[in-house]
């Protein structure tokens, strides 16, 4: 007998969600029960049935809860499931909002040098740039200058468009509760480090870092494939996979030791390999 799930008329109402973010919601509609809003399926059960990757069913319900429609509770390791209560948002509220965002009048950029002399005095709005040129003394400054000199204050860091937003807010939280958190310098680093993946290969790359309890990000393993995955061809080379694993071990020195030893206790049946490999080919040069 084939199963259902009862979902409310907003989910075909809502404009905002995508294909993607439909099925995965249908999906936990499909766990509810009939008292409770709360379900806890596995990242790994949502993906077998919707058909997603893992990486993707982290990214999805992540944008879901930024959309009103689940509030999210860990982060879906391996021990422990994700806890998600299903909330049903209010559409006319959230279309009012955005109706009012629309009205807001986009920033304007003025390119055309100004002239500034005494007996002219002109006001610039903070919405607006314009670049003010000085005939005596050449010097030529924006209005957003002359309001970081005068407030004295740095900007905020921001997250780069190409950033995968989701997977980012994760790895910020990770290094929280880590009491690690983050300075700016290092944010600009850590993502400049996965500049050169895609969005999944990020959430990836951080999934890792999470799971094993890292400070840093290393994103040489992701690169190839749009699943995260190299690219080879004929047999994988163990002893590449092996030095690389070393080298990722070298690299972050901050390693803790339970973390040391399942890494080097995973790496133990290449390493019998290789040295049986090592005598074989000894014996048969006799």
């Amino acid at each position: 007998m084939s199963k259902f799930a009862i979902i409310p008329d907003e989910v075909i109402r809502d404009r905002r969600l995508t294909l993607i973010q439909t099925r995965v919601l249908i999906a936990l509609f499909r766990y509810r029960g009939k008292k409770s809003n709360i379900v806890f399926p596995g990242r790994d059960a949502l993906s077998e049935l919707t058909g997603y990757s893992v990486q993707k069913i982290s990214t999805t319900t992540t944008e879901l809860s930024g959309l009103g429609w689940i509030k999210k509770e860990g982060t879906g390791g391996r021990s422990k499931a994700s806890r998600y209560e299903i909330t049903v948002p209010d559409l006319v509220t959230v279309y009012e909002q955005e109706s009012r965002s629309e009205t807001v009048t986009d920033p304007v950029t003025v390119t055309d040098p100004v002239t500034v002399t005494s007996s002219v005095t002109k006001t610039v709005t903070s919405s607006v740039t314009k670049t003010v040129t000085d005939p005596v003394r050449g010097i030529e400054q924006t209005n957003e200058q002359t309001n970081e000199q005068t407030s004295g204050r740095a900007k905020k860091w921001q997250i780069p468009a190409w950033i995968n937003q989701a997977a980012w807010s994760e790895f910020e939280q990770h290094r929280k509760e880590m009491r690690e958190p983050l300075s700016d310098l290092a944010k600009t680093k850590a993502a400049n480090s996965i500049k050169n993946l895609n969005h999944e290969q990020q959430q990836s790359c951080i999934d890792q870092t999470i799971q094993n309890r890292w400070k840093g990000l290393f994103p040489d393993k992701h690169r190839g494939d749009g699943n995260g995955t190299h690219k080879r061809t004929g047999k994988p080379n163990r002893a590449e996979e092996f030095h690389e694993t070393l080298k990722e071990i070298a690299a972050s020195d901050k390693m803790d030791c339970s973390t040391f030893q399942q890494t080097t206790g995973a790496l133990r049946p290449q390493m019998d390999e290789q040295l049986s490999n090592a005598r074989i080919a000894k014996a048969g040069s006799f």
